[in-house]
Parts: structure tokens; sequence; C-alpha cells
């Protein structure tokens, strides 16, 4: 009975130990998570001993990876677009964030476009297969069965910006603006993603001297 209950013992602290290495840091404004809910929200529920941040301001970014850096995350998962992966890569790869190496990071789709998701990001949606893949891919001895790829991302700096900024997308204004004005002009109220991009082009395509 003794040794029962020490098994049973361990078994609940490894439980509540799982995902103590794992970061988790979900845009609640990107555009997929405002309209279906933060899919890390509920992983982190799964996983309590895992760091979670809701990302409602950027500003509070620098602080929350040197605090995990702190803790000894090793895996940071990210959910948000391509603009939210470059902010959460920047911090975490900028000098003096305070990691002993490099986190791996993994990527969920979340805004828009999603390009670096659609190459780099994790297929599923489930937050009990995910709490369970990153849990046992990012804590020691735990067999996650994951893919772990290398990929090169860009990396920017200059006399004008505070640090290097690295990503996979990354553009000189001239996008964001370019989003902004389809959005405005040429998608219908509330709509995104590929079957809203293929309209825009058609109607684009039908009438250019309309948008032009």
């Amino acid at each position: 009975m003794a040794g029962a209950a020490a098994r049973g013992a361990a078994v609940r602290a490894a439980a509540h130990d799982a995902g103590a290495a794992l970061g988790l840091i979900s845009n609640p404004l990107s555009h997929a998570v405002a309209r279906r809910g933060a899919v890390l929200e509920a992983v982190a529920a799964a996983l309590p001993a895992a760091r979670f941040l809701r990302l409602d301001d950027f500003a509070a970014l620098d602080r929350a990876v040197a605090a995990m850096a702190a803790a000894g995350v090793t895996r940071i998962a990210v959910e948000g677009g391509d603009g939210t992966l470059l902010a959460v890569l920047s911090a975490a790869l900028a000098p003096g964030a305070g990691f002993a190496r490099p986190p791996e990071f993994a990527v969920l789709p979340g805004g828009s476009t999603n390009l670096a998701a659609r190459v780099l990001g994790l297929r599923s949606a489930n937050p009990a297969v995910l709490a369970r893949r990153l849990a046992g891919e990012a804590d020691p001895g735990r067999g996650g069965g994951g893919t772990l790829t290398r990929q090169a991302a860009l990396c920017l700096t200059g006399p004008g910006l505070a640090r290097p900024l690295t990503g996979f997308l990354l553009s000189t204004g001239s996008l964001a603006r370019a989003m902004a004005f389809t959005q405005r002009a040429l998608h219908r109220p509330g709509r995104r993603g590929s079957l809203a991009v293929a309209g825009a082009i058609a109607r684009f395509v039908a009438a250019p001297g309309r948008y032009l």
C-alpha cells in the first residue's frame, strides 16, 4: 500500500509539473484568436505549471519573456499572426533576454495570413492534444512525439533599431498599409482568410479602375 501511495504521489507530481519548462503566449487581438478564442488559454488551464501570457499589451512582452527565462522555460508556444511571432522571436532572441540557450518555438496560427504557421505550425487545434505534445516536448524525460524543425529566420539590424528584429516576414510597412487598404476597400466586413483574398482579387480584376 505504501508503495502504491508513493507511486500515486509521484504520478500526481509529474502531472502537476508537466509544462514547467513551457511558455505560452497568445495574442487575443489577432484575427483568428479574436474570432474563435485562444487555444493556448485552454492549454494553460490543462498545464497549470506552464507560464501563460495573454498578450493584451505588447509593452508587457519583454518583462514576461524575461520571467519565462528566469523560470527555466525552454520552449515557447506562440498563438497569433506573423506580426505576433516576429515580436515574440525578437524579444526572446534579443541579447540579454536571459535564456541560457535560445528556446525552441511552437507556432499556432492565430492571425489573418499565418505564413509562418502554414510552413512551421502545429496542425492540431485540440487543446488536450496540444497540451500533451507541448508538455512532452518541453519537459525532459517526457516523450512528446513531435518533430523539431530547424528553420533560418530573417534578422534585421540597424542604427535606428533598439534591438534586432527577428522573424519570417518583414517589411518596411508597405505590407501593413496594403493589408489595411484591402481590408477597408476590397474585403467585405468581417471577411478574412483565403476565400476573402480570392474574392478581393476577383473584384479587382473585374473592375480595377474602381480601386486605383
